[in-house]
């Protein structure tokens, strides 16, 4: 089959990199299993179509090439091509998007339209004057069910928005990452944790930790290094000082590909999601939690990932509420992880593959007559 892959993200962002690795991994998927396909997303406030760039008239701002450029673009790609599938990832909801849709439906009615929500629900991520998006979100949204096959979601709901949804978790493209085989250093845990940092990922609560812990004089090290930028990171840069924690807490803003990969493979334990009860998520399948395990490391988290139930001795499960994270734990977990790495890694390989998680896709779009 043809396959037209849209993402609406720039692949220049640094608050994107995780999207765009999600990207790449699903193109390389769904080649895997045999099928031609072309992506449409943003470079450097041009549109990019399979590999092309196309650079808009008169230089409009960043926003508008995202939500009206965008859309234009790819639907004038599409009107002199012929897919079977157009997957997108759910960009929002707005007037420019429905137009998109339905102009794909009357160009190409035998095309299957398909929504991945890779988070849901999502309103209270947005604060302040994004809050504007979700009320347009709210109000166009009503009116998908008239142009979408189905939504692929992670999670656990079978119906959204009035159209029957598959449930999946997040993969990775296990092959990609090198494991980590550095051998750990006695007396030090070393903590890795990588994010866009906001405020459901629930750093603080680490951090705070951190402060308890040192405060009784313990004979373990634990060193933290916190990779990624995001409108969380000077509070928590803040918490630090205020707790003396400068000679244990590291924060690294802008760390490119090859050193992340260091920081990977120099860490015993990785940092999962803290805080996704502060906007509503009672289940959750982030890329970070998989990256770990693709790289062979025990991590921590709070709310529950389908792919790693608590019975795993790997993966450590945290209070989901507002209790600082007890440090003596996770200390125990390193002491109960010592030789695990490749243990984790063959989790992550026969269990979290992108090829078997867009095969899975596919077939069930088949049971459900999805395919026009």
């Amino acid at each position: 089959m043809r396959i037209m892959m849209m993402y609406k993200v720039d692949i220049n962002e640094s608050l994107s990199s995780g999207v765009v690795l999600k990207m790449n991994d699903q193109k390389r998927a769904f080649e895997n299993l045999g099928h031609e396909v072309i992506v449409g997303c943003i470079n450097a406030n041009k549109i990019s179509i399979d590999d092309k760039l196309i650079e808009p008239d008169n230089k409009p701002s960043s926003f508008y090439i995202k939500n009206v450029i965008f859309f234009k673009s790819v639907s004038n790609y599409l009107k002199k091509q012929k897919f079977d599938i157009i997957y997108i990832r759910y960009p929002y909801s707005s007037h420019f998007f429905i137009k998109f849709l339905a102009q794909q439906k009357k160009d190409n009615p035998t095309c299957s339209l398909i929504i991945e929500v890779p988070t849901y629900p999502f309103h209270k991520e947005f604060k302040g004057i994004k809050k504007i998006g979700i009320w347009m979100d709210f109000w166009y949204r009503r009116k998908l069910k008239k142009y979408v096959d189905c939504i692929v979601l992670i999670g656990q709901n079978h119906n959204l928005w009035g159209i029957n949804t598959i449930p999946i978790s997040n993969g990775i493209d296990v092959k990609r990452i090198s494991p980590s085989c550095e051998v750990r250093k006695e007396g030090i845990v070393r903590l890795l944790a990588v994010g866009n940092w906001h405020e459901w990922h629930g750093l603080d609560r680490l951090i705070k930790g951190l402060g308890d812990y040192y405060a009784r004089e313990p004979n373990v090290l634990i060193k933290l290094n916190v990779v990624g930028v995001g409108e969380r990171v000077d509070s928590y840069i803040r918490l630090v000082h205020t707790l003396n924690l400068e000679d244990y807490v590291f924060f690294h803003r802008n760390v490119n590909e090859s050193n992340l990969v260091d920081f990977y493979k120099s860490a015993d334990i990785g940092i999962g999601t803290l805080g996704n009860h502060r906007i509503g998520l009672t289940s959750h399948a982030p890329l970070k939690h998989r990256e770990y395990c693709a790289y062979g490391l025990p991590f921590i988290l709070s709310t529950p990932d389908v792919d790693f139930p608590d019975y795993l001795d790997f993966v450590q499960y945290q209070p989901a509420d507002e209790s600082n994270i007890n440090c003596d734990t996770v200390v125990g977990l390193y002491k109960k992880t010592l030789n695990s790495h490749s243990k984790v890694r063959q989790y992550a390989l026969q269990m979290l593959s992108w090829d078997k998680r867009m095969e899975d896709i596919l077939n069930q779009c088949k049971n459900k007559n999805i395919f026009n």
